[in-house]
C-alpha cells in the first residue's frame, strides 16, 4: 500500500513511522476505515483546477460532473477531485492520489435511451466531453470506473439501439470490447477509431 521496501514495511508494522509518502499509493483504496470522505464541496481549489488544465480537461464540464473531495487516510487530511457513482461512493484523483472510497459502482448519466456511451474512467468521459466542447453527451453515459465493473451493465445493453465504447486501447479495455460485443454484437469499439494510436482518452487529448 504504501510502496516501500521490506525494511520499512516491517517498520510501520512495528508501530514506527519512517518517512513515506501516502499520496502515491497505486492501487484504489476502497475501505472506508482507512479512507473516509471528510466533505463534499463545489469545485473550487486553485490547485485541483490547475490539475484538471494540465490533462486539458475543460473547466466549466469538470465543475459540472465532479465535486472537491476532502477525505482522511491514516489522520492525514486531503483533497481532491471527486465522481460519485451510483451507490454513493466517489472516485478521487489528484496529482498525487488516485484511489476511490466504498462502495465501489458504476456512473449512470441518463440522456436518452436509445443510444448508450461507455466509458472506462470520468477522465475519459471528461476528457470526451472537452473534446467535443459539449456540456453533455448525445444519449445515456455509463461510467464504468474499472473494468471489473463490467458484468453490471450486461443486462442493460440490449435496451439500447446505439452503442459506443470508450475504452482503454490496453489488454484489460479490449478484453472488455470483446465481452461487451459477444452481448452486443453491434456495440462500435470507437477508441480503435478516433484514438488507436493512444491508451485512453484523455492520452489522446493532451496530445492534440
Amino acid at each position: 500500500m504504501f510502496s516501500v521496501e521490506i525494511s520499512e514495511a516491517l517498520l510501520i508494522i512495528s508501530g514506527a513511522t519512517p518517512k513515506i509518502k501516502p499520496l502515491t499509493f497505486d492501487q484504489p483504496i476502497t475501505e472506508p476505515t482507512i479512507l473516509n470522505i471528510d466533505g463534499v464541496f463545489k469545485l473550487e481549489n486553485q490547485y485541483l483546477l490547475s490539475y484538471l488544465r494540465t490533462r486539458m480537461i475543460d473547466i466549466t464540464v469538470a465543475k459540472q460532473y465532479t465535486r472537491e473531495i476532502h477525505y482522511t487516510v491514516k489522520e492525514k487530511k486531503f483533497f481532491a477531485v471527486g465522481f460519485q457513482n451510483d451507490l454513493g461512493g466517489f472516485e478521487i484523483r489528484s496529482k498525487y492520489f488516485k484511489g476511490s472510497s466504498s462502495p465501489k459502482g458504476i456512473t449512470t448519466i441518463k440522456r436518452d435511451y436509445h443510444t448508450l456511451n461507455i466509458f472506462e474512467g470520468f477522465f475519459d468521459f471528461l476528457s470526451f466531453l472537452t473534446w467535443l466542447n459539449a456540456a453533455e453527451t448525445h444519449g445515456t453515459s455509463i461510467i464504468l470506473n474499472s473494468v471489473a465493473n463490467i458484468q453490471k451493465i450486461y443486462r442493460i445493453l440490449p435496451n439500447y439501439i446505439n452503442i459506443n465504447l470508450y475504452l482503454d486501447n490496453d489488454p484489460a479495455g479490449l478484453e472488455a470490447v470483446k465481452k461487451i460485443q459477444n452481448v452486443q454484437p453491434d456495440a462500435i469499439n470507437q477508441s480503435k477509431i478516433i484514438y488507436p494510436g493512444h491508451k485512453d482518452f484523455n492520452e489522446f487529448l493532451t496530445h492534440q
